[in-house]
């Protein structure tokens, strides 16, 4: 028979880590204004400064370039239709 005496245990750690996700974004990405970012021009650092976009997907967005339109960047390995529309208003091509 399962005992419950762990419960409180897994329930604070996901508690915690949902905090520390939370965390992340707020102090590292959330809560600031955004400048609009050429996806062709745009170094590493300013692409990992986007809302959602990971060290991993700037790279692959610098990896993937040239892009004609926004809308490839869902091509890139990182960025699903979700993180696409969530960007769009901070990216362009030109």
């Amino acid at each position: 028979m399962m005992t419950f005496k762990r419960f409180p245990i897994i329930v604070m750690v996901l508690l915690l880590g949902a905090f520390a996700g939370w965390l992340y974004v707020e102090f590292n990405r959330g809560g600031k204004d955004f400048d609009i970012v050429d996806v062709n021009t745009a170094d590493i650092n300013e692409l990992d400064a986007l809302p959602y976009i990971t060290p991993a997907a700037a790279q692959a967005i610098v990896d993937g370039r040239p892009f004609i339109r926004v809308d490839d960047l869902i091509r890139v390995s990182g960025i699903g239709e979700k993180t696409l529309e969530r960007i769009r208003p901070y990216v362009t091509v030109q």
